[in-house]
């Protein structure tokens, strides 16, 4: 492929690329911040998750940061539901656009991160064609 036309697909792959990466970006920086200046009580976290093909709830009396589960890392999540704390709609409605929308949200982040790997390796591309001409000139 052309260098010409190379640079030109990497740069209207980033331009619409942009949009959803700054979404991604955005709404999961919003959520860090948000679970750092909410204070919560780690010991009192009830979360609902699915390990390997089975239901399993911790309950407040479980220790949140337990090995049990090493590859589960939704205990971290920023403002969790505790006991009898109601999680504000604003951290609902940022964790659906981050993180949600089921089959297709996931095929939408799985897109978004083969676009990320394209543009990363048209980029390597582009920047070697570049050092390649550099070297032919000396």
């Amino acid at each position: 492929m052309k260098e010409a036309d190379l640079r030109k697909r990497h740069r209207y792959i980033g331009v619409f690329l942009a949009i959803f990466i700054i979404s991604q970006a955005g709404t999961g920086l919003l959520l860090s911040v948000a679970g750092l200046i909410t204070p919560h009580d780690h010991s009192l976290h009830a979360t609902e998750n699915v390990h390997h093909g089975g239901d399993h709830q911790s309950t407040p009396h479980q220790d949140s940061h337990s090995n049990d589960h090493p590859a589960d890392i939704s205990h971290h999540e920023p403002m969790q539901q505790t006991a009898g704390e109601e999680v504000p709609a604003w951290v609902q409605v940022l964790r659906s656009v981050h993180g949600g929308g089921g089959i297709i949200g996931g095929i939408y982040r799985i897109a978004i991160g083969l676009g990320v790997i394209s543009m990363a390796m048209s980029g390597l591309l582009i920047f070697f064609k570049i050092q390649s001409k550099k070297k032919q000139r000396q």
